[in-house]
């Protein structure tokens, strides 16, 4: 993958939480990357790391692979981060989430 937001649009559909654990750390490493290049070499504030839609895509995914439930507030937040990632993945497909909306 090329953007993290295409990682994490491709993520909703695994099965594997090993895999997830493992690919985070490099989704991470990419969210800085991207934001480096975006802020002229700048480095990401860990807040505005764990707030990028696409790191919140990989942590509820995770959480849902462990049978953690999203309230219904933290619904709404998860499908603003999906949409969001939608709309910047450079990778366009069409992803079924087997989330219920």
């Amino acid at each position: 993958m090329d953007d993290s937001y295409s990682l994490a649009l491709l993520v909703q559909d695994a099965s594997n939480l090993s895999g997830v654990g493992h690919d985070f750390g490099k989704l991470c490493t990419m969210v800085r990357e991207e934001y480096a290049a975006e802020y002229d070499g700048a480095t990401m504030p860990t807040l505005a790391l764990a707030q990028h839609p696409a790191v919140y895509l990989y942590v509820s995914k995770m959480a849902e692979m462990v049978g953690i439930s999203l309230d219904s507030e933290e619904m709404d937040r998860w499908i603003d981060a999906y949409n969001i990632c939608k709309e910047r993945a450079k990778v366009k497909w069409g992803v079924v989430s087997h989330r219920k909306h």
